[in-house]
């Protein structure tokens, strides 16, 4: 499963950014109640980036019955950076899998426990789980088992997606991301898909508000394939947020609060010490649900240049790079 991991990370930087084909870390080798726990951190830090940045980037137009369309289009791409704690390095865990002693001998049943054990975001250090077992003579035994060590020890999860907006109708724009699917050597492939609508509603009251305001709904689809182009990973992800903005001539403020669903699928072989291999398939959900932005938009001339730190299960800073007219 060395290529699961690496296509992994290859998604999480999505920016062209490779690492070693030597990685020793074997999701494989793991059931899926331990890989839940692994990858937690990676699911989480990855749905949370991907629902980021839609509301910076672009002022809100208003249009009149009149005069329905007003040209808003950008182009450019969007940076962000979820940040990590203590906590997402480490997990703790217990299962039952089958053990192997040192006179050949299986327990099929085995019990393992896991405490402070890196995640796909911790040490590189290889965990040492503690295992209770049945030997043949059906005595309890005592013994530890070494399993994978952290992917990728970092401090952060970064992101970067490329982004059209497309605007003003009706008081309505939207932004599209796309990444065609990409083959990458012999690790497979992947690809994404997201957009979103936001529609103005500061034209609908009589007087003038302070601020303009505008809700926005967006959906988002990332999927992984390995080289037989059998599923490895497929990301979902809903949310809908209210947003509101304020001018001061080339800056604009914004902030806004969001909802969001997030749903991951995983799936790969696992192969336990028994020699015996099952494929392995789950889902898991996202930790985030609510969050909160505040940040700015700078406009010198086409240029736009937009940064929020949003408030949600992890902190995160967003950017944005782009032109437009």
């Amino acid at each position: 499963m060395k290529k699961l991991l690496f296509t992994f990370l290859l998604i999480l930087l999505s920016c062209n950014i490779t690492l070693p084909q030597s990685l020793s870390n074997d999701l494989g080798q793991i059931p899926y109640v331990y890989a839940k726990e692994y990858l937690r951190p990676f699911v989480t830090g990855f749905d949370m980036g991907l629902n980021a940045n839609f509301i910076g980037g672009r002022d809100l137009v208003s249009t009149s019955k009149k005069i329905p369309f007003a040209r808003n289009f950008y182009i450019g791409f969007k940076f962000g950076a979820v940040l990590l704690t203590d906590q997402d390095k480490i997990l703790n865990t217990e299962f039952n899998a089958p053990y192997k002693d040192q006179n050949g001998y299986i327990d099929p049943n085995a019990y393992y426990t896991l405490y402070g054990a890196p995640t796909a975001f911790g040490d590189k250090t290889k965990a040492i789980a503690n295992v209770t077992y049945i030997d043949y003579y059906g005595t309890t035994q005592f013994a530890t088992q070494e399993f994978i060590g952290g992917v990728l020890n970092t401090k952060f999860v970064p992101i970067i997606l490329p982004e059209i907006g497309i605007g003003t109708f009706f008081n309505t724009d939207a932004k599209i991301r796309y990444i065609p699917t990409i083959t990458v050597g012999d690790f497979g492939s992947f690809g994404y898909l997201g957009f979103a609508v936001r529609h103005n509603f500061t034209g609908y009251f009589k007087k003038k508000l302070p601020v303009n305001i505008a809700l926005q709904a967006g959906y988002q689809n990332f999927k992984v394939k390995d080289a037989n182009d059998a599923n490895i990973m497929a990301t979902n992800t809903f949310f809908v947020n209210a947003q509101a903005t304020k001018g001061f001539g080339i800056v604009s403020v914004y902030g806004g609060f969001q909802y969001e669903y997030s749903r991951t699928e995983i799936n790969y072989t696992y192969t336990d010490l028994s020699g015996y291999s099952v494929p392995i398939s789950f889902i898991m959900m996202g930790d985030t649900h609510y969050r909160g932005v505040a940040g700015a938009n700078v406009k010198l001339g086409p240029v736009i240049f937009n940064l929020d730190f949003n408030i949600a299960y992890n902190l995160s800073v967003n950017s944005g790079l782009g032109v437009g007219f």
